[in-house]
This record gives C-alpha cells, structure tokens and sequence, in this order.
C-alpha cells in the first residue's frame, strides 16, 4: 500500500498516536525485538526493518527519547522507507502560513502559529502552543501543555515537558532537556538540562 504508514513505537505514545489518528490509518508498528513482548500498541508489530518496505512507504515515530528517534529514523530511511506527510489531529489549529516537516505529528489542541516553520520528526502533544516565527529542528519532542513563544528556537532532539514555557525569542540548544513546568527566559545551551521557574541549568546530557 503505497500511502499506508509504519508506526515506530509500541508503547503508551505509539498507542496515543493511534487512539487519535484510527488504527486503519497504520499498516502495522515496529519495535525492537528486545521489546515485542511489552508490546501495548493495538496494531500489528513488526520487529524486522527489512520487512517493513512490503507494508508501507512512510512512517512516523511513537518514541519519547529523541536518541533513539534519530537512530531509528536513520536505519528506517536506509530500508526505503520516508518521513510521512505530518498527522494534525482534527482539534489542532495550523496557520496557513506555518510549515511543517514530514513525520511530525500534532495531537488535539495544538495551535501553531503564523510562520512558524516545525521541523521533521517533531511530536506536540495535547495542547502545545508553538508561537508565531517560532522554528524547530529535527526529532524534537513536546510535551502536553507547552507554551513556545515568538520568534523562539529549538534545536535538534530537544525534549520539553508537560506546561514547561519558552519565552519570546529564547533560544533552546540541540539535546537540551527542559523539565516539567521549567520557564525559560534565559537560553538554555545545547545539552543542558533546565529546571525551575525561571529555570537554571542544573546540568549537562550526554549525547
């Protein structure tokens, strides 16, 4: 089926991505072998790369951690496969002047706003606020609640969790991680972990 999609990802996301968007919209999921057995995703699993390009032309990813995004976005592209064109719940609100990446995924209540440009790979959760002229980078991960104010930037593989707030024009720097409820307004530097309110910079991520 040329426009069938792989979901990647069996956990409680995976299944989220699928309670919002329908199971028929997905030709099957994929994991790791080393997790088949937990397994909670109500789609088909599939634990072999290579046999992923019979079922699908496309995919989008169900994962929380941005590392293995990467990875698996990587060996998934090598098999054939490409980014799916973006899924926007039917609650999200997009500016027409926005632009999205292949295989972002935006769940109910997101709002996007004008000129925002969202990279590939991102995942907004419930009710994400992702400002005007904002920008994102690859594989990053949003929590539900966020607010991205204008003209703000985050990197690549950036994670922020639940109702964490980026001010205007802050920027938030490749692989850092803003926790629950942090607001920045100061930029946080690549790899940095940022908490608080205002949030500080309690350390430094590998990767």
């Amino acid at each position: 089926m040329s426009d069938a999609i792989v979901l990647v990802g069996t956990g409680a996301i995976a299944q989220e991505i699928v309670d919002v968007f329908g199971r028929e919209r997905f030709a099957g999921a994929y994991c790791d072998p080393a997790y088949a057995a937990s397994a909670r995703v109500d789609l088909a699993v599939y634990t072999s790369l290579a046999s992923l390009r019979a079922l699908a032309s496309c995919y989008v990813i169900g994962l929380a951690d941005p590392t293995d995004r990467l990875r698996l976005a990587s060996e998934l592209e090598r098999h054939g496969l490409r980014a799916a064109p973006p899924l926007i719940a039917d609650t999200a609100r997009v500016s027409p002047s926005a632009q999205l990446g292949g295989g972002t995924v935006l769940a109910p209540g997101v709002q996007i706003g004008p000129r925002a440009r969202v990279g590939g790979h991102n995942m907004l959760m419930h009710h994400t606020v992702f400002g005007h002229d904002a920008a994102s980078g690859l594989q990053v991960v949003i929590g539900p609640g966020v607010h991205v104010a204008g003209d703000a930037v985050l990197g690549d593989c950036v994670v922020i969790r639940a109702n964490a707030t980026i001010a205007k024009g802050i920027t938030v720097g490749d692989h850092a991680l803003v926790a629950q409820s942090a607001a920045c307004f100061r930029s946080v530097p690549a790899h940095a972990t940022a908490i608080g309110n205002p949030a500080r910079v309690l350390g430094m991520r590998a990767g």
